[in-house]
């Protein structure tokens, strides 16, 4: 579909059906948690319900948007006078709407065999609209029935698309909170729940809901080969990029070491051992710093 505009580049605009019933697979409406993007996969990459946990790595998003629950609606516009990979000119073109927050991951992707990224102009006096009305195929999850109109399905072992910590700022707040450091740098905690952003983007938590923070890192003991350890537990968001997970261990408190043996590894969970079982040595502390 086009209309014209008074752009001076090539426009596409593209968003949901307003006030429609769009349900997890469970059931359950959509949230604020739901991030809608519209992108296009990299190289030959076709995207299926076989190969999700590839999605991630091919994937590029053109532009983003946070799912409006009071009027169950997402839009967003990309405009560009030259076409850059993955947008080339007769690309697909696709919406991967997925709650970032669901444990086992919520995921639908939709896409038209029209939806293909047309040629970039310096002067283009049309815009194309996409609309998830439109699709014709669910890669993932389940288009319109009687009740609903979109149903999101549950993925395991996938990970989510990469997002920088500018790119989070952008969905998070409004480019007037964007501006005030009090409310958007990486220290600030706008919801006041004792985490600032930098964590939020870290554990993959909202910012400006203050029951949404990063779950306290887990101190237990893990029972190996008939030994006890002092062990940890991080909860992470897959998302992130340009910042690392670090796992130390110390005797004092004073010197750190990366001296840690990795139990389990998840994409949103990552669990460490001391290397010393508490037979040998009975005191000892576990921490994961976040680095860029």
């Amino acid at each position: 579909m086009a209309a014209a505009h008074h752009a001076g580049a090539t426009q596409v605009d593209w968003n949901g059906l307003p006030f429609s019933v769009n349900l997890t697979s469970t059931g359950k409406p959509w949230d604020d948690s739901w991030v809608a993007e519209l992108g296009s996969f990299s190289g030959n990459f076709t995207p299926s319900s076989a190969n999700t946990a590839a999605w991630a790595a091919s994937w590029r998003a053109a532009s983003r948007s946070n799912y409006q629950p009071a009027t169950r609606y997402f839009a967003g516009s990309y405009s560009y006078e030259t076409n850059t990979a993955s947008f080339l000119t007769g690309t697909r073109a696709y919406f991967w709407l997925f709650n970032p927050h669901a444990p086992l991951g919520e995921w639908i992707l939709l896409t038209n065999p029209a939806w293909t990224w047309p040629t970039g102009s310096s002067f283009d006096p049309f815009t194309t609209t996409w609309a998830s009305s439109e699709a014709t195929l669910a890669v993932v999850g389940q288009l319109a029935a009687p009740g609903w109109n979109l149903k999101s399905a549950a993925i395991t072992n996938s990970p989510l698309p990469i997002l920088t910590f500018l790119e989070w700022r952008v969905l998070s707040f409004t480019p007037a909170e964007i501006a005030n450091p009090a409310i958007s740098s990486s220290e600030a905690d706008p919801d006041g729940d004792g985490s600032p952003n930098l964590s939020e983007y870290a554990a993959g938590t909202l910012p400006r809901r203050a029951t949404s923070f990063p779950p306290p890192v887990g101190v237990f003991l893990h029972l190996e080969n008939a030994q006890l350890y002092g062990a940890a537990s991080l909860h992470r968001s897959t998302r992130i990029t340009g910042y690392s997970w670090r796992a130390q261990a110390s005797d004092s408190l004073s010197d750190w070491t990366s001296s840690t043996r990795t139990v389990t590894q998840q994409p949103w969970e990552w669990t460490v051992r001391r290397s010393d079982p508490v037979s040998v040595k009975p005191r000892g502390f576990l921490r994961f710093i976040l680095q860029p």
